[in-house]
């Protein structure tokens, strides 16, 4: 399936004066802008005199967001450090919608190729390279992996033990089908939740997160300087390969 003029870009670009959007209308821009801005006003109260210098280096994080965070669709994307022509700091973010019965867990381990693109290509307009109609040219082309359709179901907590078949009894299937058990677990607990990636930067490490809806404002500056514990976020894991 491939990238259509659905993608949508939202935010500052270096080239531009002002905020600028494509191809998304006010029901997703609203509640999105809103978080946004607490995340800066946030963000710069909790980090203090350093922000800007934090700000500027800090990661580009992706994410996929289950129905009810914006609205009825499921949406995946990135956002990014950026700045407008005149000096004001705000993030751009590209987003598409998918549809309801996609898995958010299954597109975030399946389409890392994906969010790669878009983070090489965002990285050009912020250079100046291309400008934002340029940058909306490319995205559109780039294209999502196929992947198994997922039905949801009824709340699957008050169903009892659940099944999920498999189209084969070969082992390696089992890698498919735990993305969908922890989306249900994950829709069970937290009925609407966002799940986010970062590859990191030189202050937070390769790091992934669920919440419930969008992350809380009360902890946000840890998104930009990783200081997660000093703001009560829990780190249940420490993953590290041998």
């Amino acid at each position: 399936m491939s990238a259509t003029t659905e993608l949508g870009l939202y935010g500052k670009l270096p080239a531009y004066g002002d905020f600028i959007f494509r191809n998304l209308n006010s029901s997703f821009i609203n509640p999105w802008d809103e978080w946004l801005q607490h995340f800066i006003s946030g963000s710069q109260e909790q980090i203090g005199d350093t922000w800007l210098d934090i700000y500027l280096t800090s990661p580009i994080w992706r994410f996929v967001f289950s129905p009810g965070v914006i609205d009825n669709n499921v949406w995946a994307g990135l956002m990014m450090p950026s700045v407008d022509r005149v000096g004001r700091y705000f993030p751009i973010s590209v987003v598409m919608p998918l549809a309801t019965n996609t898995c958010p867990v299954n597109f975030m381990m399946n389409q890392q190729q994906w969010f790669s693109a878009l983070e090489n290509h965002c990285l050009t307009a912020l250079d100046g390279s291309i400008d934002a109609d340029e940058l909306m040219g490319v995205l559109t082309e780039l294209c999502i992996q196929p992947q198994e359709i997922f039905l949801p179901t009824p709340n699957l907590g008050e169903m009892g033990p659940a099944v999920f078949g498999l189209t084969s009894g070969a082992t390696e299937q089992l890698n498919s089908a735990l993305p969908y058990m922890l989306n249900a677990a994950l829709t069970t607990a937290l009925s609407s939740f966002s799940l986010w990636q970062t590859a990191g930067s030189e202050l937070i490490g390769p790091a992934v997160f669920n919440c419930q809806g969008l992350p809380p404002i009360g902890g946000i500056g840890s998104m930009l300087d990783g200081q997660w514990q000093a703001r009560n976020w829990k780190l249940p894991y420490n993953i590290q390969l041998v």
